[in-house]
Order: C-alpha cells, then structure tokens, then sequence
C-alpha cells in the first residue's frame, strides 16, 4: 500500500523520544493527504 501511494515506511528504534517528532511531523503530512 505504502510503495503504491509514494509513502516510505520508516521504523525507528523503541525508546527514542527525540525521534517521536519525526513520526509525529510524518504523520501529520499523511493525515493532510
């Protein structure tokens, strides 16, 4: 689904809270599409 519609899934380590504001910036752009 996500290679069709031009989405990169990206995982990111467990217990990293720095990076919850790139999921976070991430998911805001999918919700605006």
């Amino acid at each position: 689904y996500c290679r069709s519609h031009g989405i990169r899934h990206q995982k990111t380590p467990p217990k990293t809270p720095r990076l919850n504001g790139v999921a976070e910036r991430m998911n805001r752009t999918l919700m605006k599409r």
